[in-house]
């Protein structure tokens, strides 16, 4: 049969063969260059017919595209590719990601992006699991129109690749107008030995990464190309090197079986990360000035290696020829014996690289350096933190330059007797009296805000707001007024100002002694340290002590009362008369005019609020009481432990007292873990039965009709497995926080099992239920990104109502039951 003939019995059995599966889908690996593991798949049509074998692709793709039937070929495929994800993690517990390819018929036959997300809420595939590939000629004419195309597919978080980049003239002026992940070289460009291939590869690549945008070269097909696409940073290669299209049961051989293990899921963002760094870039890092040494330019690259740290371990996974070049200079002769003096805790510089690693981590710019000087030679390392990953951490690590400059050691050798010096201070500023601005001298704690040349005045407001305890503000706005400043000194008998404050050090406030001295030319020396045994012991009475009166007392009185807790206050009515300041900074009100004689009602704030009857009961027993109520605070959500006590005058109640505890922030504080969730931020079971008390009674003894939800996610523990117990708490939290949001002041949301989530709320006819729940999977279903990952979330809710159950232990039970069931039926494929 002559290839137009089998064109012809395509275009006539297309329907047939995919009726009867002739038409499969093979996957060809993908290789992460770094590593050399698995990390995807490329999911490719194969026509396999009963009577002429196997049909190439060659055929049957252009000959269905002429008639504008390729569409049912890619609908068919997408299909196969989501049910073998299916069969694949019921029998392995895990998945690499696959990529799947659209043509442009796809998007002018249907909406590709409906059907997209169709099969993969049916199939519960996630969606950073698939990768959408479609080339250049697939945007072809009506640009605008593709590009709201992608855009839809990109917002619900799909990754976008290119493939064949580099086979049309126009290649660039796409980047330029789209958006894509991902580029796929073109073949052609990997076949080649020629220098002006391997030059425009390298162009690429180079292109790629300054644009954000990851590369996948195909066609590999030698171990000579591997190692050239893995020295300029080509993140991922696929070809025939490593495996040719197999179909479903020998890919499941070829990835049980892969030497080189397969990446799984929760690793890929972290060699993204890694893939990132554009080695080929002089300006990875900046001050290097590179010359053209030979012809590919590979000399031009700064000396860059990719290390891992674990267990205070280092382990280079990637160096360039720069990096082995500047090592034998060092006399160092390969990087595995860097590898051992590094690791060498007996090591003269063992401790000074481990600090460089760890500064690193803890700066916000993730990035530090260090000087080495070695036989009288100045080594300068430059550090940036990737990512990290298992208790794995990568940097990306540069060896910057190398001086052999007596001068210049001197110079270093000057500043390390400064810094020794400066070491009892935490801070030392230089105060220009006359233009008004402060000059960083030295701060010993790089997360502290940088005031460096900075408003003096704006400075210590900021510093007062963040750092000084609030009793104290006043006294230390004070000492620094800069209109005085120079005349208190040079009063002083010992002409240095000195003033203890409180300071805040982590989650406490230590005392600190502030001083400042004349130098001369209208300028001010400022000091900050920690005070000193002896200091201690007398600073406290230096500050006016403030009496706090214990505000759960009935006698409590509105001046009494430190300002900065949350408390109100209401008269019999249930009307505002006053509210200390932490209650109008922690509800974002205005001012307390704003509130002053409403109640919560006229101020549209509560509705059926568990808060309000509890009030009404202070007032009417006199007893106190305390409640815990999920509220949304200025967008966000809170949990707050409330106490409300009545306020007596002559022994007659004449209003109430409420005191609030953000119980969350009590918990990051370490002050209380009664309460809440440490994964999810939600309740926790204790939380949970707390609440289960309230709702039970509120409708024996007031006929408030409750219900129980469970939120069950679904294959939650896939997502441990493959992604790790990090990302998996986010998860839990992200989720936590979706249902805190929507069911807002009427219920109250806590975690009872590893994926189970439970909430009471309070109806008055079931159809709100119904609503809620509709929502509740809506919104989940809507949550696409996760620690800046694409990922697809669903789960199974049910609800039973407080009418089908005297207790709430059945009511969970029952529906507990009544998820299992539908399990059940979806794994019957009812």
């Amino acid at each position: 049969m002559t290839n137009d003939e089998l064109k012809d019995y395509v275009i006539d059995n297309i329907d047939l063969a995919i009726e009867n599966a002739y038409i499969e889908p093979f996957y060809q690996p993908v290789i992460r260059t770094i590593t050399g593991k698995l990390c995807g798949l490329e999911a490719l049509a194969r026509w396999i017919d009963p009577e002429y074998g196997m049909i190439s692709p060659a055929i049957f793709v252009p000959a269905l595209e002429s008639v504008g039937q390729i569409y049912k070929l890619d609908l068919y495929i997408m299909e196969r590719v989501c049910k073998d994800f299916v069969a694949r993690k019921e029998k392995a517990g895990y998945v690499v990601p696959f990529s799947l390819n659209l043509s442009r018929q796809d998007f002018d036959k249907c909406d590709i992006a409906e059907i997209i997300e169709k099969n993969v809420k049916k199939y519960n595939v996630p969606r950073n699991i698939l990768n959408i590939e479609i080339t250049e000629s697939c945007i072809g004419k009506d640009p605008e129109f593709m590009k709201k195309e992608i855009d839809k597919l990109h917002n619900l978080g799909y990754s976008i690749w290119m493939d064949d980049f580099g086979s049309e003239y126009s290649s660039f002026n796409v980047l330029k107008d789209f958006d894509v992940d991902e580029l796929k070289i073109d073949m052609k460009f990997i076949s080649s030995d020629e220098i002006k291939a391997k030059k425009i590869v390298m162009s690429i690549v180079d292109m790629a990464k300054k644009i954000g945008i990851k590369t996948l070269a195909e066609g590999v097909e030698t171990n000579a190309q591997y190692e050239f696409l893995r020295n300029i940073g080509c993140e991922k290669i696929q070809g025939y090197f490593f495996g040719k299209p197999m179909s479903l049961e020998d890919i499941t051989d070829f990835l049980d079986n892969y030497s080189n293990g397969v990446e799984l899921p929760y690793e890929s963002h972290y060699y993204d990360k890694i893939g990132s760094v554009n080695i080929l870039s002089p300006a990875t890092f900046m001050g290097y000035n590179a010359k053209e040494l030979d012809e590919l330019g590979f000399n031009t690259q700064i000396p860059i290696t990719i290390a891992e740290l674990k267990n205070n371990k280092l382990e280079f996974i990637f160096y360039n020829q720069s990096f082995e070049t500047q090592l034998k200079s060092f006399d160092i002769n390969s990087v595995e014996i860097l590898k051992l003096i590094v690791n060498n805790k007996e090591n003269s510089h063992y401790g000074k690289i481990m600090d460089i690693f760890k500064l690193a981590d803890q700066l916000e710019e993730n990035y530090a350096s260090g000087n080495f000087i070695i036989d009288d030679k100045l080594f300068i390392a430059r550090v940036y933190k990737l990512d990290t990953c298992n208790e794995k951490t990568a940097y990306v690590c540069a060896i910057v330059s190398m001086v052999n400059d007596q001068e210049y050691l001197n110079k270093i050798t000057k500043e390390k007797y400064i810094k020794a010096l400066f070491n009892k201070y935490d801070r030392v500023d230089v105060f220009d009296l006359t233009e008004l601005i402060d000059t960083e001298i030295y701060v010993n704690d790089q997360n502290i805000h940088n005031y460096d040349g900075a408003d003096i005045r704006s400075n210590m407001e900021k510093y007062a707001a963040d750092r000084i305890y609030y009793e104290d503000v006043d006294r230390y706005m004070k000492f620094f007024d800069m209109a005085t400043l120079r005349k208190r000194i040079q009063n002083s008998k010992e002409r240095i100002l000195t003033i203890y404050i409180r300071v805040k050090d982590g989650n406490d406030y230590v005392w600190k002694v502030l001083e400042c001295n004349y130098i001369g030319n209208n300028k001010v020396i400022g000091t900050t340290r920690n005070a000193s045994d002896s200091e201690l012991k007398y600073a406290p009475y230096l500050v006016k002590e403030v009496n706090v009166t214990n505000i759960n007392s009935y006698e409590a009185s509105f001046s009494q009362v430190n300002p900065n807790v949350i408390c109100y206050w209401k008269n019999l009515e249930l009307r505002y008369t006053d509210a200390t300041k932490g209650y109008i900074n922690f509800y974002g009100i205005e001012s307390l005019k704003d509130i002053l004689n409403k109640t919560d009602t006229e101020l549209n704030w509560v509705e059926d609020s568990i808060v309000a009857d509890k009030e009404k009961e202070v007032l009417k027993t006199g007893i106190k009481t305390s409640l815990v109520e999920t509220v949304n605070v200025k967008n966000e959500t809170k949990v707050l432990a409330i106490d409300l006590s009545p306020i007596y005058d002559n022994g007659k109640i004449i209003g109430l007292m409420g005191y609030i505890t953000d119980v969350y922030d009590q918990v990051k504080l370490g002050e209380s873990t009664l309460f809440i969730d440490d994964y999810s931020g939600t309740l926790n079971t204790k939380g949970l039965m707390s609440e289960v008390n309230k709702f039970s009674d509120e409708f024996l003894l007031n006929n408030k009709k409750y219900a129980v939800l469970i939120v069950d996610i679904k294959d939650f523990k896939y997502a441990v497995k493959n992604y790790g117990k990090f990302f998996a708490k986010d998860i839990l939290n992200v989720i936590g926080k979706k249902l805190v949001d929507i069911v807002g002041v009427k219920g109250v949301v806590g975690r009872i099992e590893t994926d189970h989530f439970m909430i009471l709320t309070r109806y008055k006819v079931e159809s709100e239920l119904e609503e809620l729940k509709e929502k509740l999977l809506l919104e989940i279903n809507k949550i696409n990104k996760i620690s800046n990952k694409s990922f697809t979330i669903d789960a199974y809710i049910e609800y039973t109502t407080c009418l089908e159950d005297d207790t709430t232990e059945k009511l969970i039970g029952r529906t507990m039951n009544r998820i299992a069931q539908i399990k059940s039926k979806n794994r019957n494929g009812e």
